[in-house]
């Protein structure tokens, strides 16, 4: 009886372990096994969308992003990159496109012959080409960055109207087409932080409307920068740019309505900044140019700057000019000279020291006003044609010694 009921006991506590875990043991859903694994690796498309470049000639004939895979060498001939869609760019990756030689004909590296929009260059080298570096000069919104070309027989970058050039360095072009311009933009561009040396022509030069800025141009032809009309260059540096033919070789060359400012022209085969009318220098320092340091033309503003030691004259001026708060030093003619027959100016709180002719030279002149200016040790320190409505009026104290009163806040000093 004993052994009866031990075995009930094992096998009722049996049933209810197996009743307890019925609905684990069988409540797991279908067990039919899933489809194939979806694939987890990318194309090649999706790892490097662009397309390649790997041989020259290349012709790109739709919108996209190209690139370079390794240095493009030219066998001769017209086997260049050629652009004939709008929306395009070319990362060069830092490889180099390498021509056949900069002299005999006219091919290019990479051209886009056409109106193009949206063109952009970027990041390698351009050298040994016959025509020029970048030809895009009929394209628009368009952009080159960080490029640097070097011996090309025209041109090394030629961008059209509404672009930007920036971070470029061009050296020893144009030697097929002497005066032609190394960076050369159309109208409405922007050129930023570029170094342009050694090329036989201007180093950079742009259309109207343009902005030059924290750019380099050094030992160019004819000039270091030249701007068309109502642009702007501020924060450059141009010097030991020279004359060839009829260039001028002045360091900075401004159109009508420009501005000049906080920028450095020295040892230049001509004028160190020039402009043509109703224009501005502001806060420059030119020095040591052949020619003059500063040239400005009708209505135009000379303010805060220093030319000194300039082969002639450390600022000249024409009409209806202002020319305030400059300091003018050991220049080898006049300090501030006002051109023949230049009448309205004001010549207002200059120092002129050490001129070898004269500090202020206005005796060509007529109804100027000179006032508030100083000046020692110059041959002479004011030369005025006091007959003149605006000059007769222009006091000029000898100081008596260390303690003076100035009876006319608007007098000039001669020390």
């Amino acid at each position: 009886m004993k052994t009866q009921l031990i075995l009930r006991c094992v096998l009722t506590s049996t049933a209810l372990f197996l009743t307890a875990l019925a609905p684990a043991a069988f409540g797991q859903g279908a067990l039919t096994p899933p489809g194939a694994p979806a694939p987890t690796m990318k194309t090649l498309t999706q790892v490097e969308p662009r397309t390649p470049i790997s041989a020259l000639p290349y012709v790109i004939s739709s919108a996209g992003s190209y690139y370079l895979t390794t240095n493009l060498v030219s066998l001769g001939g017209p086997s260049n990159i050629t652009v004939a869609a709008d929306h395009v760019t070319i990362d060069l990756r830092g490889f180099a496109i390498i021509g056949a030689g900069q002299f005999g004909g006219n091919v290019p590296a990479i051209t886009a012959p056409g109106p193009q929009v949206d063109l952009a260059v970027l990041n390698g080298s351009i050298t040994l080409w016959s025509g020029e570096g970048v030809s895009a000069a009929l394209t628009r919104n368009s952009k080159l960055e960080e490029l640097r070309v070097s011996t090309i027989g025209r041109s090394a970058l030629h961008i059209g109207d509404g672009s930007l050039v920036s971070e470029c360095m061009v050296q020893s072009n144009c030697s097929y087409a002497v005066g032609m311009p190394a960076i050369w933009t159309g109208n409405h561009c922007a050129v930023k932080a570029c170094v342009a040396q050694a090329n036989s022509g201007p180093g950079i030069s742009t259309g109207a409307g343009s902005v030059v800025i924290s750019c380099v141009a050094n030992n160019n032809m004819n000039e270091g920068i030249l701007t068309g009309d109502e642009s702007k260059v501020a924060d450059c540096s141009a010097s030991l740019n020279t004359i060839t033919g009829n260039g001028p070789g002045d360091g900075i060359f401004v159109g009508n309505g420009s501005a000049v400012s906080d920028c450095v022209a020295s040892s230049n085969a001509y004028n160190g900044i020039e402009t043509i009318c109703g224009g501005s220098v502001l806060g420059c320092t030119v020095r040591t140019n052949m020619n003059h340091g500063i040239v400005v033309q009708y209505g135009s503003t000379v303010k805060d700057c220093t030319a000194s030691s300039n082969h002639f004259n450390g600022i000249v001026v024409s009409m209806r000019s202002q020319v305030v708060g400059n300091t003018c030093d050991g220049n080898g003619n006049d300090g501030i000279y006002v051109g023949f027959l230049g009448d309205g100016n004001r010549i207002d709180g200059n120092s002129v020291t050490a001129n070898k002719v004269a500090g202020i030279d206005c005796s060509g002149s007529a109804a100027d006003l000179v006032i508030r200016n100083s000046a020692h040790d110059n041959n002479v320190n004011y030369s005025l044609d006091l007959a003149a409505g605006g000059t007769e009026n222009a006091t000029i104290f000898l100081p008596p010694g260390g303690n003076f009163m100035n009876p006319d806040p608007w007098g000039n000093f001669s020390y």
